[in-house]
């Protein structure tokens, strides 16, 4: 009955999921035997070229005739857990509760929509990687005669790795799920708020500091390398599920035995997340607090659109109980990890020229942390959320900048004060000129309103059709890759004007204050050629059509 009902969601979502990729690209409706025809011509251009490089890359490489299977199925091994690992992240909706469709308010139901998410993407998993990469691989190192295992066990390995995915994908996520709804109840108490996160603050810092040792450690890196040379590390490579099956593919009771093994763990870890989530249900998207606060809308100004965006919005943020301090903490994570990490770095490699490496290195975190934090703001900023409330507006707003401006402008307030903080902590932790410290606070801001340009703007160009989720807002295909691309051309440019910095500065010492002004100078420029830019083209966009042309 549960496998059903689990069938039956799988089906629905993966239509659901295809029909909104169609929805966000304008992928025009084909014919089932047109893209039957479409799907069959690309997997044959996939094979031929796989064959290929399997035949060329046997030719180029000389190695022994086992070593080409084994070196597949480690790497498969490896990518499975680096796939389980990161699963929770990647599929973070899934563990949210939203209770906005009525027929979510059911346990039962939140509960098998939870499982469906773990068995499609491990049958995804296993069809893409086992099914489509690995088998025929093994097909073709057979044909060649570069490998001794049957075709057909490779071809039963494919259950034990559905299992595999299934149970790793369970138990890293348990971890994760655990962890995160019990540190959001505790944040519900003032005092533990602030404890627990000055704490939580140092363990960053621990885990830069100790990737430092593991990067530059003399003695670290001799015991990493001296232990990837002993035999014990070649018989755990040599012993991973697939090669010690692969490699005992005669013996059909050890392939059951390990196909039964995977079974039940995959039947363990769903009984524990059942019993789990009966007690503490999923994670809750965001809670709203009971404060009240009094109108300060101007009716009457010449402003009146912007300010009521404006308000709006900054009136929704601090209403969601905790918000800040998760997302501006991850800031704050990812700053402590890279202080963690280049302290000792900067102090032992770089004493010399300590300057040029903090204008560099500045450039890199402060475009990471807005990379971080965007995506919880442009959630709660995204213009995809008007969509429900276009009635509100219809006849006020006129264009795209309009609505986009006032939430930049929330963005933008966020990102000075974060800057300011940064800077100074950043001064602190490494003395250094006023012209610097000054070229810091620019930095980090300009990456701010850069970005608060890109993510917010992506959201009004392509707004996300008919979602239905709040954690759908701002997700859109289009929107998405807008925002990758754009996002990649201000970090490559920020980081060349950095690294032409650092290298004037190096070479010319007596000329650091001239040059790091002249560096601040250039990034102002380019923020505000952004904003120039956008400016004119956004007033070009007529909201109205926008939102009716993507409803």
């Amino acid at each position: 009955m549960i496998g059903k009902q689990i069938a039956a969601l799988i089906k629905y979502n993966t239509l659901s999921s295809f029909r909104k990729r169609k929805e966000d690209w304008g992928i025009p409706q084909l014919s089932n035997k047109l893209l039957s025809t479409i799907i069959i011509s690309l997997l044959c251009f996939y094979f031929i070229l796989l064959g290929c490089g399997v035949v060329f890359g046997t030719k180029l490489i000389n190695l022994p005739v086992s070593a080409w299977g084994q070196f597949v199925l480690i790497a498969v091994s490896l990518e499975q857990l680096f796939w389980a690992a990161g699963f929770f992240k990647e599929n973070h909706h899934a563990f949210l509760l939203d209770t906005r469709k009525v027929i979510h308010q059911l346990k039962k139901v939140r509960f098998l929509q939870l499982f469906s998410v773990f068995v499609s993407q491990a049958l995804k998993k296993t069809i893409i990687i086992w099914y489509l990469f690995v088998f025929p691989v093994f097909l073709f190192l057979s044909t060649a005669g570069l490998s001794k295992s049957k075709t057909a066990i490779v071809f039963l390995l494919g259950l034990v790795y559905f299992f595999f995915s299934l149970f790793l994908s369970m138990l890293f996520s348990y971890i994760g799920y655990v962890l995160t709804n019990i540190w959001s109840k505790l944040f519900y108490f003032k005092i533990m708020k602030g404890i627990l996160f000055s704490l939580s603050l140092l363990v960053p810092l621990a885990v830069g500091y100790a990737v430092y040792l593991l990067v530059f450690g003399d003695y670290t890196i001799k015991d990493i390398s001296g232990f990837m040379e002993s035999p014990a590390f070649r018989n755990i490579l040599m012993n991973t599920p697939y090669v010690f099956l692969a490699m005992r593919s005669h013996s059909v009771l050890v392939f059951a035995g390990v196909f039964a093994g995977a079974v039940l763990l995959a039947v363990g870890l769903f009984k524990l997340w059942s019993a789990t989530l009966k007690k503490m249900d999923l994670i809750p998207y965001m809670h709203l607090t009971k404060a009240d606060y009094a109108p300060k809308l101007k009716l009457h100004s010449k402003n009146k659109i912007f300010h009521a965006v404006f308000q709006k919005d900054l009136l929704f943020l601090s209403r969601i109980d905790g918000f800040f301090i998760r997302n501006f903490g991850s800031m704050l994570y990812l700053f402590m990890l890279f202080l963690g990490f280049c302290i000792p770095l900067l102090s032992h490699h770089f004493t010399g020229y300590s300057t040029a490496a903090i204008v560099t290195a500045s450039v890199i975190i402060a475009n990471f942390s807005y990379q971080l934090v965007g995506d919880a703001l442009k959630t709660v900023l995204s213009i995809d959320g008007e969509i429900k409330n276009q009635h509100l507006f219809h006849w006020n707003i006129k264009n795209a900048w309009q609505l986009v401006l006032p939430k930049v402008c929330i963005y933008n307030l966020a990102a000075f004060i974060y800057s300011f903080i940064i800077s100074i902590l950043i001064t602190v932790f490494f003395p250094s000129s006023a012209a610097l410290a000054i070229y810091l606070f620019i930095v980090f801001l300009c990456s701010g309103f850069l970005y608060s340009l890109v993510q917010i703007s992506s959201t009004a160009l392509y707004p996300k059709k008919n979602w239905e989720h709040l954690y759908e807002i701002g997700e859109a295909g289009k929107a998405k890759t807008y925002n990758n691309l754009y996002s990649a051309l201000i970090f490559i440019v920020s980081l060349q004007i950095a690294a032409i910095t650092s290298y004037f500065i190096y070479k010319k010492p007596e000329l650091e204050t001239l040059i790091i002004h002249s560096s601040s100078s250039i990034f102002i420029l380019f923020t505000l050629l952004n904003y120039g830019v956008m400016f004119l083209f956004l007033r070009r966009i007529n909201m109205a059509e926008r939102f009716a042309n993507n409803d």
